[in-house]
């Protein structure tokens, strides 16, 4: 049985139990057609941007941030920091959506996730937000 070459998105990362299922779903897919383009979207200096590359799959950067919730100066400092970098990675998102035309886009739990889902949300797209299990079957 063949598969139809897919356009995917994979967004999120942050740890390595959202990072290698993420690579594991890459890789069903791929093995399903290894014509399917795959890009992963993640935060800036997460793990995501090391251990994605390193499994042979091409990663856009996202400048995400999560709430801090120590109200040291610093945690205050980089609250205040959140809408600005929120929308730039509402923005970056948009232009990486624009250029790369996917069919599908899958999220896993973290901050870059929210990003990339949000704006396939407000150009009109479906998003399901939930779990699922993907069964690829191979000869």
């Amino acid at each position: 049985m063949s598969y139809k070459a897919l356009r995917v998105i994979i967004s999120g990362g942050g740890t390595g139990g959202h990072i290698f299922p993420a690579i594991s779903i890459a890789d069903a897919l791929k093995k399903a057609n290894p014509d399917t383009e795959i890009l992963f979207v993640g935060a800036n200096g997460k793990m995501e941007m090391e251990k994605v590359p390193s499994a042979g799959y091409r990663i856009v950067g996202l400048p995400v941030a999560g709430l801090q919730r120590k109200l040291t100066l610093r945690g205050i400092w980089r609250n205040l920091q959140l809408p600005f970098k929120l929308l730039a990675s509402n923005a970056r998102a948009g232009k990486v959506l624009k250029e790369f035309r996917p069919d599908i886009a899958v999220g896993v739990d973290a901050n870059g996730k929210k990003a990339t889902l949000a704006v396939v949300n407000a150009q009109g797209q479906a998003v399901k937000s939930g779990s699922c299990t993907l069964t690829v079957k191979t000869a």
